[in-house]
């Protein structure tokens, strides 16, 4: 008996819808819907529209991204890419605001104000436990980027660098 309790808390697998349409007395007393799981066409209707819509906006977004950094849109589906150049390669997420980390930008708009000559970068440092090394990451504002490195400005800024 324990090692059927054992799968009781396993997602069931995935399957094909099989809809039934009932006659109107008993779909009065049943909701017609999938006879696997029970799920309704309306429900599943609005599960798969939402999906592509928020695939479609992604996509959207994506190609704004890649093209305002000057990089070339190779994202599809199931790859770790969606855009690059000759030297970066980047990877986009978007989210909804209430989702988006705003403590960054937030950070980086203080730092802004307060050195208005500079451009300011976040870095993020992972407290690792002990024998671990943690992660770091640099956050930097998406203009502040494009003037560094895509167009005019970042040509001058390569330069002095050289």
């Amino acid at each position: 008996m324990s090692r059927d309790l054992q799968w009781a808390s396993v997602t069931p697998k995935r399957h094909n819808h099989v809809w039934i349409d009932l006659p109107a007395g008993i779909a009065a007393v049943l909701p017609p819907g999938c006879v696997g799981c029970g799920l309704s066409k309306e429900e599943y209707e609005a599960r798969q529209s939402r999906g592509r819509r928020n695939v479609k906006r992604g996509k959207h977004y994506e190609h704004g991204w890649a093209e305002r950094l000057g990089m070339r849109q190779t994202g599809g589906l199931n790859k770790e890419d969606d855009a690059l150049n000759e030297l970066f390669v980047g990877q986009a997420k978007s989210m909804a605001s209430t989702r988006f980390p705003g403590w960054m930008a937030n950070e980086l708009d203080k730092l802004r104000a307060r050195w208005a000559d500079r451009i300011p970068i976040l870095g993020i440092l992972e407290a690792a436990g002990q024998g671990k090394k943690g992660r770091r990451l640099i956050v930097v504002d998406e203009q502040d980027w494009i003037a560094l490195h895509v167009g005019d400005k970042a040509e001058k800024v390569i330069g002095w660098i050289k």
